[in-house]
């Protein structure tokens, strides 16, 4: 199954700047279930990849892919894979996608302005 969609900031100034991904993904005998995602930036530009998959001996249940530079929205391709041979079993009850935001540059400015101000003001009261 593929799947794909769109992440937008809204109601705030801060853009993203990480995506994670994290599964439950089970397997027994010969069969795997895996996650493979691509994020696209703004431009369709290729951010990156994020992978999660479970075999019967080995798993990586969890991935993450730093943004950079942070961006306003993204467009994510998801492809959602789960095979067995029987008498195997293989499943995912649940795919986790979350996304970090960072004030945006301007922001941070202001509080550091702020803060620098603040302590020009302590310093002189002694």
């Amino acid at each position: 199954m593929i799947l794909g969609y769109k992440v937008s900031v809204t109601n705030s100034p801060n853009l993203i700047s990480r995506a994670n991904l994290l599964f439950n993904g089970t397997v027994t005998g010969t069969g795997l279930a895996e996650v493979v995602e691509q994020v696209f930036t703004n431009n369709n530009q290729l951010a990156g990849q994020m992978f999660v998959f479970a075999s019967a001996t080995t798993n990586k249940l969890s991935d993450s892919l730093a943004i950079q530079p942070p961006q306003p929205f993204l467009t994510v391709s998801k492809d959602v894979i789960v095979v067995a041979t029987l008498p195997a079993f293989a499943s995912i009850s649940t795919i986790d996608q979350t996304f970090t935001q960072v004030p945006e540059p301007s922001a941070l400015a202001l509080v550091a302005a702020g803060f620098t101000g603040l302590a020009v003001l302590r310093r002189r009261r002694r």
